[in-house]
């Protein structure tokens, strides 16, 4: 028992504080804080969102957004379960060491659940919590509500939990042992967070909302297809114990089944996973010479695209792009529509059709920098980078150009489909085009600056660098900072003397000015920086 307690402690210590290298207290301090100033930032969000719907709904209907918000908290432990069961229950780093250890199979499998038990309970109770709490206060509930809420929402994500966990073995296992089954794994686990996203906005816009048949539609879906959670949900409204406990007892009964199944094929799972892949009869055979740069971006190309993690969220930017410009091809009648009634108001439609294309595609396109951990996820083998007979301007193209591509090829599909659908004249076409390349390198060259100072190099599983490290946080939060900040700047400045195209070729400007800085500084301060990492 001790052992397992020990484990936990320690798995929760890793994702929770191990966000930087630390090397002394002062650094350590200023790293947690720099990782809870998103948190927060996520944190008020929610609790605005949650007060935005109380505010739109009459008060007969409060219960709906508090059936709504479980059903958020549901549906992100459901997808965000399953790229995290991944890294937390399936080929975790450090397999092979704990299974040195004199401790047993059990407990190793129980930490880890543990573990990612609490980072899937972390997103459910960034929304679920607040909507408890202000629907007490709107309905001015007694200390009981508040209680049973708060201490059943604990129970919520379990059967999510199992279905995605069952899902990613799933997938584990039709990879198999193939030569490429880590890029098996990952276009599985992205077709079927498509999927999800694909159903979740067919449920959003099946209904008109203006009358809130939106709201009730998906209460009406929760009930049927999700029947613990709706019963939960209106067991705290009516305080009714029966259906408080008759959930909470069947959550935890299916849990427990899934503990006594997880854990006959966790061992054996795992240990498989571990395996290289084998060539049968293997045969020596010509290769064609490649440059340097093409074999290094080969590599991370590699390194790219076989990690879900890495792909889900850096590229999680450009999937929603490409949705909202399906949304917007597909209901283009309504869209122009809308547009034409800007013509009353004396705007050019075209020109902010125009303008609001560009500042999505800038917004998603800096949440798309897998720059800000590429150096970091060299780790302990950054020596090995490090000593090759390699240029640093080589290592440092590589990563930047596996950014860029992933950037410049949604983002410029989506944007020549848009503009022909809504018919943008040839000079804005040309604009936004030297945007979205601009746009890119700098998203990339930052991304390598940061990295660069707020490297972490020391870890046991690769999402604690993903999700968690101080340059992945600083990068995504900073790069919408960035982007946001751009595209309000010409409604609160510009607006009254500017037109929105020469905005854009302005803004485009400043980006091209800030790739030759950024790119300067690589060259000079970065390469030095690069070569004293890991000394």
């Amino acid at each position: 028992m001790n052992s397992l307690f020990e484990l936990i402690r320690i798995q929760c210590k890793n994702f929770l504080f191990a966000s930087t290298q630390r090397t002394n207290r002062k650094k350590g301090i200023g790293s947690r804080l720099m990782l809870m100033l998103p948190f927060a930032l996520m944190a008020f969000l929610a609790v605005e969102y949650s007060m935005m719907l109380y505010e739109v709904v009459p008060a007969s209907s409060y219960d709906i957004v508090l059936h709504l918000m479980s059903f958020v908290g549901i549906f992100l432990a459901f997808v965000l379960g399953v790229q995290l069961a991944q890294g937390q229950l399936f080929a975790f780093k450090d397999f092979d060491f704990l299974m040195s250890l004199p401790i047993s199979s059990r407990d190793i499998m129980i930490s880890k659940l543990v573990s990612f038990y609490l980072l899937v309970y972390g997103y459910v109770a960034f929304f679920l919590l607040p909507a408890i709490g202000i629907y007490g206060y709107m309905t001015d509930a007694s200390i009981l509500f508040y209680l049973v809420g708060f201490l059943s929402s604990f129970f919520v994500p379990l059967i999510p939990m199992v279905i995605a966990s069952v899902i990613a073995m799933l997938i584990r296992k039709l990879a198999g042992k193939s030569k490429y089954k880590n890029l098996f794994t990952n276009i599985m686990s992205v077709v079927f967070v498509i999927l999800i996203m694909v159903a979740s906005f067919s449920v959003s816009f099946a209904a008109e909302s203006s009358d809130f048949s939106s709201l009730y539609q998906t209460v009406e879906f929760t009930r049927n297809y999700l029947p613990f959670s709706y019963y939960l949900t209106q067991g705290w409204i009516e305080l009714n114990p029966i259906m408080i406990l008759v959930p909470l007892l069947a959550e935890v009964l299916i849990f427990a089944l899934f503990i006594i199944f997880f854990q006959q094929t966790f061992i054996r799972l795992n240990s498989n996973l571990q395996e290289g892949y084998h060539v049968k009869n293997f045969q020596l055979r010509s290769e064609k010479q490649k440059s340097v740069f093409q074999t290094m971006l080969e590599k991370e190309c590699r390194k790219y695209f076989t990690n879900f993690m890495y792909v889900f969220n850096t590229a999680i930017g450009q999937m929603m792009l490409m949705f909202g410009a399906g949304y917007l091809i597909y209901n283009r009648a309504d869209v122009l529509y809308m547009l034409d009634q800007l013509t009353v108001l004396g705007i050019n439609p075209k020109s902010w059709a125009f303008f609001g294309v560009c500042s999505i595609i800038m917004i998603l396109g800096h949440m798309t920098c897998s720059c800000g951990v590429s150096i970091s996820l060299e780790g302990k083998n950054l020596w090995i980078t490090k000593s090759l007979p390699i240029e640093t301007r080589t290592v440092f193209l590589s990563k930047l150009m596996v950014n860029v591509l992933v950037i410049i090829v949604p983002s410029l599909i989506c944007f020549l489909l848009t503009s022909y659908a809504f018919a943008l004249p040839l000079f804005d076409i040309i604009m936004g085009i030297l945007l979205i390349v601009a746009m890119a390198f700098f998203v990339g060259l930052f991304g390598l600056t940061v990295n660069l100072h707020y490297p972490k190099l020391v870890f046991d599983r690769e999402i604690m660098v993903i999700k968690q490290s101080a340059s992945s946080l600083i990068t995504i939060f900073g790069g919408l900072g960035i982007s946001i900040g751009l595209s309000a700047l010409y409604g609160l400045v510009f607006y009254s003397f500017m037109e929105p195209d020469i905005y854009i070729l302005l803004i485009t400007m400043v980006y091209l000015f800030m790739d030759v800085i950024f790119w300067y500084y690589l060259m000079r301060g970065g390469s030095k920086k690069f070569a004293s990492l890991y000394n």
